[in-house]
């Protein structure tokens, strides 16, 4: 079976209960759809996430759909508000409140086994759109203090108080510190959640799925103590109470994702920064503690991200040795959470992984800070790589990059952070600013001042405006600081980058019978290609560079359609 149709036709059993429809329906429901479509970057703050299957479904397949945002609320598929079932389709609205302007919501179509036999799950992400008025003109705001030398910093309504509050580590106390939002931005407070040894790295999720968002960080061996990954569990108010400690030797990094499945947030672990430790996968039990799962096929790594670099429905791993022998690696998710493959490109050195849909196709592709310039390299659709570019940035000492649509325009921006940056003879620390010009090409954009040695970054809406501001650290003042910087309307202090012809469109998508392709180039040929690259349907264009395509005889699933050097996926019901 083409492996691109694998993902759109796998059988589901116990938990996606058929209706009573006679003998007929012998076989478990299929998936025919998901929306939105895996990878979208600028989905409605209420959308709903619908899957649809090829059969109808009773009221109890319910709980097999898990929606998880990344920000604010952790597992949303809960309590009050379910996912729901009606006929074929199974769907979760937010309807309690919107999505974050800008976070990131996985979901789970949970694995079963029942007369369809055993199946893998579905497994997807999308990013919810930005709104308000900010267009990329940042000003500095307040700069709370955060303790003693912070590196890492993340924004989530930690208190659920439906604003985003601030927590990072400190590099020499064994402690996560948090500030809480009053709500416009501003920061206060001084509490501090304890952990066995100062963390390197701190990251927030639901990992009990009781609807709230947890903290779990990475320790550096200290003083004869093991290293470990952290476990800290909310109450939902902003307390944390002692969960896990799990024994890593030397954990560099932390990622979070249902690598296997089953509707929970598992981990993986990069576990020496420059031995011969592979990177370790930590599976939930589905209360927020962990065991052990087989460990990724690749060693020496620093960095990592989970994503599904190939679309076949689940989350894949990618990893990096940063100074070492510099080896982007990816290895392939088996479906339950076992990682395989070799694939690797040579000579990328990255001190930093993001994920994120930079030039519009549908898939995710790889950023990464490295020497004086982030890196830029595009994803085929299948794990592997052709293209990209080197963006440059201001000074020489990045230390990190992130992804997010700064300007509003449905494209994910570009910030690099440099670390120690000369302004006026003084030091100071830099975010350099890169507007997406929606396909992936990073223009001028401003460089903005920060507090000195910044070494991270966290794009969250803080203000409550629904656009998306700016937060960094400042390891090298005493007491460390964050740099708060609020997105507003106005000039841009440099030119966005020029647009180039308008991206591929199509519509309807997805679709059954006809798809009309427009802002092709003109009286030029299309194709219409498998996952395998096959070509399947090719038309040629008109004038206006315009084509309907009959899909007759296509299959249920997902395809590339191409012109020219623009790809965009189209999606059969």
């Amino acid at each position: 079976m083409n492996p691109f149709y694998a993902f759109t036709h796998r059988a589901f059993g116990a938990a996606l209960l058929l209706a009573a429809a006679g003998p007929a329906w012998a076989q478990a429901p299929v998936i025919t759809s998901v929306i939105p479509m895996a990878n979208a970057r600028a989905v409605p703050r209420t959308s709903a996430v619908t899957v649809n299957f090829s059969q109808p479904l009773t009221a109890a397949s319910a709980g097999a759909l898990k929606v998880f945002s990344s920000q604010r609320g952790g597992l949303r598929t809960r309590g009050a508000t379910p996912a729901v079932v009606n006929s074929n389709a199974l769907s979760f609205a937010p309807t309690a409140y919107p999505y974050m302007p800008g976070e990131t919501v996985q979901y789970t179509v949970v694995p079963t086994t029942g007369p369809g036999g055993g199946a893998p799950g579905r497994v997807g992400q999308f990013t919810a759109a930005v709104g308000g008025t900010g267009n990329g003109n940042f000003q500095t705001g307040s700069t709370p203090s955060v303790g003693s030398e912070p590196t890492r910093i993340l924004v989530a309504d930690l208190d659920g108080d439906g604003d985003l509050d601030l927590a990072n580590n400190l590099l020499n106390l064994s402690l996560i510190g948090i500030r809480l939002n009053n709500g416009s931005g501003t920061f206060s407070g001084n509490q501090y959640v304890p952990i066995p040894n100062p963390a390197s790295n701190v990251v927030a999720g639901d990992v009990d799925g009781d609807g709230d968002l947890d903290l779990m960080a990475t320790t550096a061996p200290s003083n004869g103590a093991p290293g470990t990954v952290s476990v800290r569990l909310n109450d939902g108010s902003g307390t944390f109470s002692t969960g896990q400690d799990m024994v890593i030797s030397s954990p560099s990094d932390l990622r979070m994702g249902d690598v296997d499945g089953d509707g929970d947030l598992d981990i993986v672990v990069p576990n020496g920064r420059f031995g011969a430790s592979p990177v370790n996968v930590c599976l939930n039990n589905g209360n927020g503690t962990f065991s052990s799962g087989p460990d990724a096929p690749v060693t020496a790594m620093s960095v990592v991200a989970l994503g599904d670099m190939d679309n076949d429905g689940d989350l894949d791993l990618v990893a990096n040795d940063g100074a070492s022998a510099g080896k982007l690696s990816v290895r392939l998710n088996t479906g339950a959470g076992a990682f395989a493959g070799t694939y690797e490109v040579s000579g990328v050195h990255l001190e930093s992984l993001t994920l994120g849909d930079v030039d519009g196709d549908g898939d995710l592709d790889v950023v990464g800070a490295g020497a004086g310039q982030v890196e830029v390299i595009l994803n085929t659709g299948n794990g592997t790589f052709s293209g990209g570019s080197s963006v440059g940035m201001s000074g020489g000492s990045l230390t990190n990059a992130a992804l997010g649509d700064v300007d509003g325009d449905g494209d994910l921006d570009l910030i690099g952070i440099n670390a120690n940056y000369m302004s006026s003879g003084s030091p100071a620390g830099k975010v350099c600013l890169r507007l997406n010009n929606g396909r992936g090409t990073f223009g001028s954009g401003a460089d903005i001042n920060v507090l000195f040695n910044p070494f991270s970054a966290a794009f969250g809406d803080v203000d409550g405006d629904g656009d998306l501001d700016i937060l960094t650290t400042s390891a090298s003042l005493n007491p460390g600081r964050a740099s708060v910087l609020l997105n507003q309307p106005g000039l841009v202090t440099a030119a966005r980058p020029t647009t180039p012809t308008p991206a591929l469109s199509l519509f309807p998508n997805p679709t059954r019978g006809v798809v009309t392709i427009t802002d092709a180039t003109p009286n030029a040929p299309l194709t219409v290609l498998d996952a395998l690259g096959r070509a399947l349907l090719t038309a040629t264009t008109d004038a206006a560079g315009t084509a309907r395509l009959p899909l007759d005889g296509l299959p249920t699933g997902v395809y590339l359609v191409r012109s020219g050097e623009q790809v965009r996926r189209l999606a059969v019901e």
